[in-house]
């Protein structure tokens, strides 16, 4: 790996961001604490799936407050190394998830630990390689559920909802593609908060960046994203 060529890109991809828009590298393309590291230093925070990957962003020094961690199958050890780290964020994948997260901030006392709940949005995205919104899947909760969840967290004490996390897809080569699907997120966000009563703090959403590997294919143009 080029040290300078990561930094570059994503030195570049801040440059074109909104101001209030945040990029987590996601330590499942490479768990490599030299990596995380060098992104860190140059402005990332950190995406992880296990609790070794936590570990990992922690050593690389990424400050808690800029990991969130997400993905099926958590553990309770996995849900108790996020609260005792102070991470942003937990990603919820499910209510009986939500549930286990609740039940293991009990027991340790302190204040809600903070939720993201993953939903996966009725709408269809538009230029994915790999769409993941639409229809029913195996990652997140139906849109419609969530929508209909205040009883639950009426129940719930100790997890506080922050906001949602959404991925719409993957090798995103067309800008307006990311545009208009991160403004359905955006939107889908704003109007769940409204129906469930919260505070709308984090909207967490897999931006799918593609890279030209074909030859019929062009790169993202970033610029023309960021305008």
């Amino acid at each position: 790996y080029d040290g300078q060529v990561l930094s570059g890109t994503l030195g570049g991809l801040k440059d074109v961001l909104p101001t209030g828009v945040d990029v987590l590298y996601s330590l499942k393309a490479n768990p490599n604490i030299s990596v995380c590291a060098l992104l860190n230093r140059a402005g990332a925070g950190a995406e992880v799936s296990s609790t070794a990957e936590l570990m990992t962003a922690l050593r690389a020094g990424v400050d808690p407050e800029d990991i969130v961690f997400l993905g099926p199958g958590k553990t309770r050890a996995d849900l108790a190394a996020c609260l005792d780290a102070g991470i942003h964020a937990v990603v919820c994948e499910s209510f009986a998830e939500l549930r286990m997260l609740d039940a293991v901030a009990a027991g340790r006392g302190g204040g809600p630990a903070r939720v993201l709940l993953r939903v996966n949005p009725a709408f269809h995205s538009k230029g994915s390689g790999l769409a993941m919104g639409g229809k029913p899947r195996q990652f997140g909760i139906d849109e419609e559920q969530v929508r209909a969840c205040r009883p639950l967290l009426d129940e719930l004490h100790h997890v506080e909802v922050a906001g949602f996390h959404a991925y719409m897809g993957t090798r995103f080569l067309d800008h307006e593609d990311i545009v208009a699907n991160t403004g359905k997120i955006l939107a889908m966000a704003e109007s769940l908060a409204a129906d469930l009563r919260i505070d709308l703090a984090t909207v967490d959403f897999g931006g799918g960046l593609g890279v030209a590997y074909f030859e019929n294919e062009k790169d993202l143009d970033t610029d023309a994203l960021g305008k």
